[in-house]
């Protein structure tokens, strides 16, 4: 009878996997996302990437269980100001830029000339809140309203959420000047929001994003979700996906495992993160190469005609010895 028992909930938790979310309520063309959709809330993703055509829904929830389950199911959950009232907008792009980290990224020399120059340090999630701040301070607030970085903070606490928002940070003589928030989940790292103070230091926000991408591959991970398309992001070998695409390949890459924590990084020189390819050796001719072996084939041909010619002579009587 109890393995009866056992047998049901399993049966019920695998139905609760599968079945249509509860009743979503729509405000106009946004679905609302509620706290008591923690549990369905791949359901809910599946229904609303299937039946709506925007990319925004709508939540009136702080709770950052909430926020934390909106993002294990693909949602990048952001806010916005509707007449005074700041409300939460979780979004599910129609299409996002997708990164699988396969490629080497590279820096031009102009960029490596800025490294000489600056000295730059790559660190990981040494202050999120001075990062917010700078975001803030060049972009002003946008969606990341003070609730916004409240729920941030506590997303950024270690082991008590499924997902963990960190910072990125490029600093040069202690100053930061390049940074960007992101969100890790599994081999999945998704790009919020960032800064750079190109102004003072150009270059600096490519030199964040290379060095992240390579410390990402390096650390084992299979997913990078740069967000809406931007021009910009073309040149970072990504892929335009659409819902029915980056959904299921992010929920099978939120499961694994990375090979080492990518927030576990000390403070480190951008140098180490972005080498510039070797050159290339140049090419040794190889003395026995085909057309070699021809010009070799016609001068011994040339040298064995001529010694034909000088021995023939040496043996011919002239006309002159041969009248005597």
């Amino acid at each position: 009878m109890g393995n009866c028992g056992v047998k049901e909930n399993e049966r019920e938790k695998n139905y609760r996997k599968r079945a249509p979310p509860a009743a979503i309520q729509m405000r106009g063309t946004r679905p609302v996302i509620r706290k008591d959709m923690i549990g369905w809330m791949d359901a809910v993703a599946a229904w609303i990437a299937k039946n709506c055509t925007s990319n925004y829904c709508i939540s009136y929830d702080w709770d950052p269980e909430l926020w934390s389950a909106m993002y294990e199911a693909g949602f990048a959950v952001i806010s916005s100001n509707h007449w005074g009232n700041i409300v939460v907008t979780p979004k599910l792009h129609c299409e996002r830029m997708i990164s699988n980290l396969s490629r080497e990224l590279h820096i031009s020399k102009k960029h490596a000339k800025s490294i000489r120059q600056h000295n730059f340090i790559f660190s990981v999630n040494t202050n999120l809140e001075e990062t917010m701040d700078r975001i803030v301070q060049q972009h002003g607030e946008n969606w990341l309203y003070p609730p916004v970085q409240k729920v941030f903070k506590e997303l950024n606490q270690l082991n008590k959420h499924k997902v963990r928002v960190i910072s990125i940070e490029i600093r040069t003589n202690g100053k930061l000047v390049a940074g960007e928030l992101g969100m890790i989940l599994g081999c999945c790292y998704s790009s919020l929001t960032g800064f750079a103070d190109v102004a003072a230091y150009p270059g600096s926000g490519t030199l964040q994003i290379i060095a992240l991408a390579t410390l990402l591959k390096k650390c084992g991970y299979r997913y990078w979700d740069l967000g809406m398309h931007i021009q910009y992001k073309e040149d970072f070998c990504t892929t335009i996906l659409t819902r029915g695409e980056y959904l299921p390949a992010y929920r099978q890459f939120r499961e694994l495992k990375p090979d080492y924590r990518l927030d576990a990084l000390a403070d480190s020189p951008v140098s180490d993160f972005l080498k510039r390819p070797a050159a290339p050796a140049p090419a040794v001719a190889n003395p026995r190469s085909k057309n070699q072996m021809k010009k070799e084939a016609k001068l011994a041909r040339l040298r064995s005609q001529k010694e034909c010619r000088i021995t023939d002579e040496a043996i011919t009587p002239s006309p002159s010895s041969s009248g005597r």
